[in-house]
């Protein structure tokens, strides 16, 4: 039997260095052991150090190098277990063809009686052993990338540090030649691992002595490796700034180890804030062993150093059509000629981030069905559709994907000129090539036709397989011609079964026209995607920490790629901040303006096209003018009301339904208006928005639109009743914004005012309908006699909303004008009468003022029965007036039989959600608890509750005021749970709905005083009060006026 004893004294001879390494790298261990149960290992295991080369290439352009972690090796580390080789040696190779692979081997083994080296004795091992072997092939400026595990991140980043301020020119080329660095897993932020540098020897068991000081390093709060982090940082960022991009990517562990249940290294710990997190579905061991190229985690690795190869690629490209002369290639050499031929006027974008389904889509539909020879990609302007066609060109281009062996081509469509030219440039890389300068006569002499020569060429088989981009075909003119001038570059367009065409376009009848049922729209960027673009696109990249900034400003861009691209342009150049940027966009219109008007230039956007974000929908604009009236008059009217939830019953009317249905039609397919499911109602985007209204206003049609928009309005509105509620709270949102806006003071806006303020107050919002009817009262006494009828009207209706408004003064002075004015001009049964008389009665009450209420109320009686017995509404609404009298006055008894009464009888012909009738019931509820009969409030006021949430919508003034009415009643019937909870809630409600100091706010925060007092929660209640002392009564004086109003309320 073998004893532990044992196992801890056998000796273990080190395997020669051709076989296979042995694998024991515990993620920092083995995850088939237990921690207390290490390897059996009673000496230094073999770790054969230094490079080792795996795979050589005769034409290499790029060495990756990888670097293993705690307790790996150089080979084992990458072998999948039961493969007899590591994978960037068996699957590498055929993914990334230009590549010298080789692999770093050092003592990482953490239990140890050697190898004791520190951190940066290995950094410089790794510095001194790459750049003797990169000199000895004479590779010492070759482009190098790091893919690193575990700590092995941490040893490269130490070399590369090093490699920088190297005193010695040749150890200085690793950092000059540094194209990337890959960290896997690696614990920038430290690991808990690093608490075994803390264990007592004896607790490790079979080991005599600890390498501690690799340990050390990735304790958490470890001041070395904060360190390194800092310096490393620092470096890639000075880099970038002076024009140098090192590219950073990192993954982290999705899995636990076995046995252990938590991942090595976190995702915090093992990747960069700016930098998307990459994430590899394994445990820390296991995220380093590929067993086939169709793993996922291979897939993204290969995915990442691909690009890299690509860039250094067309860098070596450049430089060598910088240093070679062009040699003359004539037609009839066509033939023999390198088939792959491509032309891109653009580079790969290195800010390219997401859109992996579009660009899938993409790929499936043009190469996995015959049939598919063309496929068009829609969208707004600015949404990211050139460099969408953009990204899938360098893909094709590279044999990243599926489609090998492609000639990659573009060509412009913005107009005949840009098309004719871009068919030049491709034949000259096809080498039929010119002498003189192109766009000369020479040039066409030369080429005859070079759009029908490049159709024939393209349909041809010597041209062999072929993928062409038409981008910007946004006009069907330029595809197909006009009646003046017929033929378009549509005439052009090669066909052939080795070739695949993709048009990108705004116009989705180019895109039908061009591509019939093979269209794909592109969509609205995501917010992750759009976070990872801005992150991407600035230099100062911490600032994407901020999520909550970060994400008001995507929003305030709508994820716009264009817009980001903008935004980040203009962070660089001058050298502020997110916070900054936002502060000046939301200060005034007219800075948002200037923001979205600034012009940034990218090499990866046509000239033409760099412009700003509030001029790229120009050209569109200007199209629909010239194609479709009716869409111009809908864009025209859109501009001035909100762009989001517009119902098409509020559209101005073109005549007919089918011109309507094509107007919308017509927008829909520039992408400006979209169609929300199951309705007829439309949103813009919010930035076309903004860009259609300085469009407008630079043509000078500002005023003219603005007036237009107004009548539209009014005419759709309906008459302000109860009933109608359903359309004019659809419409009422784009009222608002049009009004809030610099409108002509014309009896039209006058006319709309008082519609917009009468909404307002059926909504419970007083201080905007004060604000809007104060504009048209005051235009109305500039424009009509005192005795006008219309102006009557509108001071009446402000009268309602100062009361409404508690502004009780301003209330009684409007409405006892308008009742003297009337007792003038009209006869005393003259029902016009009644509203101000009534309002009057209100006002009074208000200010308790009892006499002079009675008075009015009694006169209204005497003097309007025949009125009241034919309009039941008005009635109850007289009745609920006079029992807040009566309960002032005591007389509860009498006013609660009538009321009673009147509920049985007269207000079953009123609608059960009628604003009357609903108040009618609060004041029967409000006597029932005066009278003590709590029961039959709180069953009152909670049906009342139900029937107003249907009917208003939560946080209602009048619903909140009937919250609290029920929260007493619940007082009363010792039901004090539910008395706060409710009243928690209205006081939260009345805050946003009232100002400070309010006597309905007021009164809801002392009830909720008092029902902690009364539920015994002591410190609630002390803490209540606080709040009411420090907010809403300021002083002594105006706690006294406050109370003795409150005891008029409730008097």
């Amino acid at each position: 039997m073998v004893t532990f004893r044992d196992l801890v004294s056998r000796k273990r001879s080190p395997a020669p260095v051709s076989e296979r390494e042995p694998d024991c790298e515990p993620a920092l261990l083995d995850s088939s052991q237990s921690i207390l149960d290490p390897p059996e290992l009673s000496s230094t295991p073999s770790f054969p150090d230094g490079i080792e080369v795996l795979h050589d290439c005769s034409d290499a352009i790029v060495d990756i190098c990888f670097v293993h972690g705690l307790s790996g090796n150089r080979v084992g580390t990458w072998t999948a277990r039961g493969q007899t080789a590591p994978w960037p040696q068996t699957l590498l190779p055929d993914k990334i063809k230009g590549a010298r692979i080789l692999t770093y081997g050092y003592n990482a083994y953490v239990v140890s009686k050697s190898g004791v080296n520190r951190l940066m004795d290995h950094a410089t091992n790794l510095i001194t052993d790459l750049t003797f072997d990169r000199a000895s092939c004479n590779a010492s400026s070759r482009p190098l990338i790091f893919v690193a595990h575990s700590l092995g991140g941490l040893v490269c980043k130490a070399a590369i540090l090093r490699s920088r301020n190297n005193p010695e020119r040749p150890r200085q080329d690793i950092f000059t030649s540094l194209k990337g660095v890959i960290f896997m897993g690696t614990p920038h932020g430290g690991s808990w691992i690093a608490d075994w540098a803390k264990m007592p020897a004896h607790v490790l068991g079979l080991f005599r002595s600890i390498n501690k000081t690799l340990l050390q390093i990735l304790e958490t709060d470890n001041q070395f490796l904060e360190s390194i982090q800092a310096e490393f940082l620092a470096l890639v960022r000075g880099q970038r700034e002076a024009g140098r991009q090192l590219e950073i990517r990192c993954f982290y562990e999705e899995l636990p180890l076995p046995k252990i249940d938590r991942v090595v290294v976190s995702k915090k710990s093992a990747t960069f804030d700016g930098y998307d997190p990459i994430s590899i579905h394994a445990n820390h061991k296991d995220m380093v062993k590929f067993y086939s190229a169709g793993e996922n985690g291979f897939k993204r690795l290969v995915g990442v150093l691909l690009p890299m190869e690509l860039e250094i690629r067309e860098m070596r490209k450049s430089l060598s059509e910088r240093n070679e002369p062009a040699t003359e290639v004539t037609e009839d050499e066509i033939s023999t000629t390198n088939r792959n031929t491509h032309y891109l006027p653009f580079p790969r974008n290195k800010n390219f981030v997401g859109r992996e389904d579009i660009i899938n889509h993409l790929q499936q539909l043009l190469f996995a069905n015959e049939d598919h020879q063309r496929v068009a990609l829609v969208g707004l302007g600015g949404m990211g559709k050139t460099q969408v066609a953009l990204r899938i060109s360098h893909l094709i281009k590279s044999n990243a994907l599926e489609q090998k062996n492609y000639s990659v081509l573009w060509i412009p469509a913005l107009s005949m000129a840009s098309f004719e030219q871009g068919c030049i440039d491709i034949l000259h890389e096809f080498g039929i090539k010119c002498t003189g300068d192109q766009g000369s006569q020479k040039v066409h002499d030369r080429y005859q036709n070079p759009k029908k020569k490049l159709r024939e060429l393209l349909s041809s088989d010597m041209a062999g397989k072929w993928f062409l981009i038409v981008d910007n075909a946004d006009d069907m003119n330029v595809l197909y011609g006009t009646q003046q001038q017929s033929g378009g570059i549509a005439n052009f367009f090669p066909d052939s079964d080795n070739g695949r065409i993709l048009f990108t376009t705004r116009s989705q009848e180019v895109a039908v026209s061009v591509a019939q049922d093979n269209v794909i729209e592109l969509p609205e960027m995501a917010l992750k995607e759009a976070k990872g673009f801005l992150q991407k696109s600035l230099i100062k990249k911490d600032q994407v920490q901020e999520d909550d900034l970060v994400d008001e400003l995507l929003q305030k861009l709508t994820c716009l790629p264009l817009a980001i691209a903008q935004a980040s342009a203009y962070i660089n150049k001058n050298k502020t901040s997110i916070r900054e940027y936002l502060r000046i966009f939301q200060n005034t219109n007219q800075d948002m303006v200037e923001l979205l008007s600034c012009g940034f230039h990218d090499g990866s956007y046509y000239q033409r096209t760099q412009g700003a974000v509030a001029t790229t929908w120009v050209v569109s604009f200007n199209q629909i003018c010239d194609i479709d009236q009716d869409a111009a008059k809908l864009l025209y009217f859109i501009a001035f009301i909100e762009p989001k939830a517009i119902p098409r019953t509020l559209l101005p009317g073109l005549g007919s339904e089918q011109r309507m249905t094509s107007a919308i039609g017509t927008l829909c397919g520039y992408s400006f208006l979209s169609r929300r499911e199951d309705s007829e109602t439309y949103d813009m985007h919010s930035l076309v928005h903004l860009g259609t209204l300085l469009w407008i206003t630079s043509q000078g049609l500002g005023r003219r639109e603005r007036q237009a928009a107004v009548t539209c309005l009014l005419n759709a509105f309906p008459i302000v009743k109860w009933e109608h509620r359903h359309i004019w709270r659809e419409y009422l949102p784009h009222a608002l914004k049009l009004l809030r806006e610099d409108v002509d003071d014309t009896e039209m806006t006058c006319q709309l005012e008082h519609m917009v303020g009468q909404c307002l107050l059926f909504d419970g919002r007083g201080k905007e309908a004060i604000k809007l009817l104060e504009h048209a009262v005051a235009i109305r006494e500039k424009t009509l006699g005192e005795g006008d009828p219309k102006r009557l009207e509108l001071q009446n209706e402000l009268g309602f909303a100062y009361l409404f408004n508690e502004q009780v003064e301003e209330a009684i002075e409007l409405l006892k004008h308008v009742v003297v004015i009337h007792k003038k001009i009209l006869p005393e049964d003259d029902p016009s009468r009644l509203p101000a008389l009534h309002g009057l009665a209100d006002a009074y009450l208000a200010k308790g003022n009892n006499k002079e209420a009675v008075e009015l109320l009694d006169f209204m009686v005497n003097s309007f029965t025949n009125f009241f017995k034919h309009n039941q509404d008005k009635l109850i609404a007289l009745i609920s007036t006079f029992a807040t009298f009566s309960q002032r006055t005591g007389q509860v008894k009498e006013v609660l039989e009538l009321m009673e009464h009147a509920d049985a009888s007269i207000l079953k012909e009123v609608g059960e959600d009628h604003p009357n009738r609903l108040n009618f019931r609060q004041q029967l509820a409000q006597l029932y608890l005066v009278d003590g009969q709590v029961e039959k409030a709180i069953k009152l006021l909670q049906n009342l509750v139900t029937i107003q949430k249907a009917a208003y919508g939560e946080n209602h003034p009048f619903l909140l005021i009937s919250q609290q009415n029920l929260a007493q009643a619940y007082r009363l019937n010792k039901q004090g749970k539910e008395a706060v909870e409710l009243l928690e809630h209205v006081v939260v409600g009345l805050e946003k709905k009232f100002p400070e100091g309010n006597s309905v706010r007021l009164k809801s925060k002392i009830q909720l005083g008092e029902a902690y007092l009364a539920n015994e929660q002591f410190m609630e209640a002390m803490e209540q009060l606080d709040r009411i002392l420090a907010v809403e009564l300021k002083t002594p004086g105006e706690a006294i006026s406050k109370f003795k109003h409150m005891e008029q309320l409730d008097s």
